[in-house]
């Protein structure tokens, strides 16, 4: 289900103990962002409550989102989880430190999406949509509720409960639920091995776009391996290259 946590800059956290039922209730990694001067900050990929809560009294006194994670989409891991930049490269969305003008985070699944085995339905949103329009204007309340920070200010989309100065997108804060994540173990690589030529993979695998796209990758397969190993780029250009 995932859950969003808003702490506006004149507010105070919710208890700790609450923060630990989100975390219980979403298992799967949790992450936050908070704005200073005009930047947003993203520091993300944390599996521990008490070092969420340590690092979360570092930012009392500023506008704060926090989101904990329940693995609908993609693998376990600490780049997967959110907050995440506007950005069309995977890897950047990944890096569990971050700055940027524009970032986002998201409890439900987005429809009508490529699905895939690596990354999430929120990173494959942000990864294609149009960087030249307004995020919150390509939002949708049927595909969840987000919370969008730019330099300037918040947007929340969706309904979100409003307690004692925070706002949350649903009732995870309140109590312990007892239903259990489905997702497989707690992987912190990007992939394992490609599937075609069992060679091992990372972050900058080109073949990452056929995973995603969950497309065979057979003719592109060794060739792309071979230009990947010839040349280090960002692995967008490459994807691109291989279209």
């Amino acid at each position: 289900m995932c859950i969003i946590i808003i702490k506006p800059k004149e507010s105070d956290f919710p208890s700790k103990e609450q923060i630990k039922n989100c975390f219980e209730n979403n298992p799967d990694g949790a992450g936050y962002m908070y704005r200073r001067g005009k930047t947003i900050h993203i520091v993300k990929g944390f599996f521990d409550v008490d070092a969420l809560w340590k690092s979360l009294q570092a930012v009392k006194e500023t506008d704060v989102c926090v989101h904990f994670r329940w693995a609908t989409h993609g693998s376990v891991n600490r780049g997967n989880c959110h907050p995440f930049p506007i950005t069309s490269s995977v890897k950047e969305m990944q890096n569990t430190r971050a700055h940027c003008k524009v970032a986002v985070a998201h409890n439900g699944i987005i429809h009508g999406l490529a699905s895939s085995k690596v990354i999430s339905d929120t990173m494959m949103f942000i990864k294609t949509m149009d960087k030249s329009k307004k995020i919150e204007s390509q939002l949708c309340k049927d595909d969840g509720k987000f919370c969008v920070f730019t330099e300037h200010k918040s947007y929340l989309i969706g309904d979100f409960i409003y307690d004692k100065g925070c706002y949350f997108s649903n009732d995870d804060y309140k109590e312990v639920h007892t239903y259990l994540p489905t997702i497989g173990t707690n992987e912190d690589e990007m992939l394992k091995l490609c599937q075609k030529c069992s060679n091992p993979t990372c972050e900058g695998c080109p073949i990452l776009d056929a995973y995603e796209n969950e497309a065979t990758i057979e003719a592109n397969c060794l060739e792309a391996m071979k230009q990947f190993k010839d040349d280090a780029r960002d692995m967008d250009d490459v994807i691109n290259e291989l279209r």
